[in-house]
């Protein structure tokens, strides 16, 4: 509905009683609505006068969440060629991930599913990490460089999808667990101060996480176990 409304030029109300009567919903605190201005905009940039119109409008809800969903296969292959140390092993993952039924159910459309964008991204961060990580994926420049495109990825996924945080919760714990482990790689440490900086920038600026307290909540907690383990450990942001 609301992606509707931004295709059609409307504005999103701030207190929305038709989603939850009488007390209404503080749509930009309590919802991650960055996804629907995506599909809104995007929606309204289609040739024809709007949704409704009979023209590629209609089809909308169900092609282009199935695309921004499929955006996966590449970051998930080069993951895979990481992890295996093989090119085989990224092509078989885009295979897999391209005819597996579960994933063609979840990308088939029908509705605008925050998570489309938001795996992506996910997806996309989970390899950054890897390569920044990765002692033979080069010199050093090009290991800060993929910590620090890691964090706009991260804050992104963060800003459209709640689920996101059940990843960074991983991803972080990992960390900090190989870090108490005595992991000392400065790829390792750039990619966790890029972990903290897109996860602190999203508890302060986006409106529904802001609002529900994520800073301190259980999902931000590994973060900040990791920045804490990582100054006493003598681990500064360089």
């Amino acid at each position: 509905r609301y992606a509707r409304m931004i295709a059609g030029g409307e504005r999103i109300p701030a207190l929305d009683r038709r989603a939850q009567w009488p007390e209404g919903v503080r749509t930009a605190r309590e919802t991650p609505i960055g996804t629907e201005y995506v599909y809104g905009r995007s929606w309204r940039a289609l040739p024809g006068p709007g949704p409704g119109s009979g023209t590629a409008h209609d089809g909308f809800p169900a092609w282009v969440p199935a695309l921004l969903f499929s955006l996966a296969v590449v970051p998930l292959a080069l993951l895979s060629s990481i992890l295996w140390q093989s090119r085989g092993a990224g092509i078989l993952t885009a295979f897999l991930f391209a005819l597996a039924p579960p994933i063609g159910a979840a990308a088939g459309g029908m509705e605008l599913a925050y998570e489309s964008p938001a795996f992506a991204l996910i997806a996309l961060h989970a390899w950054l990490v890897c390569l920044a990580a990765r002692p033979q994926a080069g010199g050093g420049a090009r290991r800060r460089r993929a910590a620090a495109l890691s964090a706009p990825a991260l804050f992104v996924a963060l800003a459209v999808w709640q689920g996101t945080q059940l990843y960074l919760v991983l991803a972080a714990a990992t960390l900090l667990a190989r870090l108490i482990a005595g992991a000392d790689d400065a790829g390792e440490n750039a990619v966790g101060w890029a972990t903290v900086a897109a996860a602190a920038a999203a508890g302060a600026l986006v409106p529904f996480l802001r609002e529900g307290l994520f800073l301190v909540s259980p999902a931000a907690a590994p973060v900040a176990g990791w920045a804490a383990a990582a100054l006493v450990l003598g681990r500064a942001p360089v």
